[in-house]
C-alpha cells in the first residue's frame, strides 16, 4: 500500500515536473556509476590527506562531505561520457547486425 501511494502522488502536476527536471534525469543516469565510485573516491582523498598531513579528512564534517560527492559525481560523469554511452552504442550497432544477420 505505501508504495501505490507514492506512485499515485508522483503522479500528479508538479511532482512530476520535478521529476522529469533535465538535470534530475541526468543525475539518475549516473547514479549508479557515482555509487561505484565513491568508495574509491573517499579512499584516495583520506590517503592524500594522510601523505600531506592535512589531518583526519573524515572529520571535516559536511564540507567533506561535499568535495567528496562532488568528485564522484564527477568522475561517474567522465566514467559514463568516456566509457558507458561508447559501450552502448557498440553494443546497440553489434545486436542490431547480428539481428539482421
Amino acid at each position: 500500500m505505501p508504495l501505490a501511494a507514492i506512485v499515485a502522488v508522483a503522479s500528479k502536476g508538479q511532482f512530476l515536473k520535478i521529476l522529469a527536471n533535465r538535470s534530475l534525469s541526468g543525475l539518475g543516469r549516473i547514479s549508479y556509476g557515482a555509487y561505484l565510485f565513491h568508495l574509491p573516491v573517499w579512499a584516495v582523498l583520506f590517503a592524500l590527506s594522510a601523505r600531506f598531513g592535512v589531518g583526519d579528512f573524515f572529520s571535516r564534517g559536511p564540507l567533506t562531505m561535499l568535495v567528496a560527492g562532488s568528485l564522484s559525481v564527477l568522475t561517474a560523469l567522465v566514467s559514463w561520457i568516456m566509457v558507458e554511452r561508447p559501450v552502448m552504442a557498440w553494443s546497440k550497432r553489434l545486436t542490431s547486425r547480428l539481428a539482421a544477420a
